[in-house]
């Protein structure tokens, strides 16, 4: 009796060694940083596999800190390349402009990229998108709103 109890003890320490040395394992594991994952994107780009490259420019742009404006303006154009490229015109769009709102003066270099890609992008930039959406405001305001009503208003607006 004693001997099975010990037995299962010792398999059960064993168990435990094993799984923390995995926890270890995979705590001390390196991500790849941002950078990396950029010029990872960018020669996917470049070799023209635009769906490794949308993977990992995408993985990029979460990774870079906001701080490394050049390196997070690029994740965001190559992204917007590899979607207009891969046919996904209206997420190109998007990339574009939030590369614009990074670095507003910056543009894709005309003796690289085509006239297509440089023509894109500029329409990109001459889009005005509104973060407020059309609302109706009251010029006063309503002093008792029950729990009830303030809820309707959320979700219907």
């Amino acid at each position: 009796m004693k001997t099975i109890k010990l037995k299962q003890l010792c398999f059960s320490i064993l168990i435990c060694a094993l799984v923390l040395n995995l926890l270890m394992r995979v705590s001390s594991a390196q991500t790849i940083p941002g950078v990396q994952r950029l010029e990872e994107g960018i020669a996917a780009y470049e070799h023209g596999e635009y769906d490794e490259a949308i993977f990992k420019l995408e993985m990029a742009v979460y990774q870079i800190s906001e701080e490394e404006k050049d390196q997070l303006w690029d994740a965001h154009f190559y992204l917007g390349l590899s979607y207009f490229l891969s046919g996904y015109e209206e997420e190109a769009k998007k990339e574009f402009i939030a590369a614009q709102g990074i670095i507003m003066n910056k543009s894709p270099d005309s003796d690289i990229h085509s006239p297509r890609i440089v023509k894109q992008f500029k329409e990109a930039s001459e889009v005005k998108t509104s973060v407020i959406p059309n609302a109706k405001l009251r010029s006063t305001s309503r002093v008792n709103l029950s729990k009830r009503s303030v809820k309707s208003m959320i979700k219907d607006k």
